[in-house]
């Protein structure tokens, strides 16, 4: 059976399809990032900056995810620091 991005929230969790499909959107910010780093490659950034920086073309989860991904990819790095 075939989905629409609407019939998710008509389902029951357990009913949902094993995988649901990709956001495009997510491949679209990726390459942004990409970018965005080959060109500020000597900055440091903060997810949450990076997050309002785009934020009037892409929801923060969206940016989140694609940084997330660049990290596993090992196309970014990423460092915690305590406060």
């Amino acid at each position: 059976m075939a989905y629409d991005f609407y019939d998710y929230g008509d389902l029951e969790e357990e009913e949902w399809p094993e995988s649901l499909p990709r956001d495009v959107k997510i491949d679209e910010a990726r390459e942004e990032l990409i970018k965005f780093f080959q060109e500020n490659n000597e900055g440091v950034y903060y997810l949450k900056q990076l997050e309002v920086f785009y934020e009037k073309k892409f929801f923060h989860w969206i940016i989140a995810k694609a940084v997330n991904e660049l990290i596993e990819d090992k196309l970014l790095g990423k460092e915690q620091v305590p406060l």
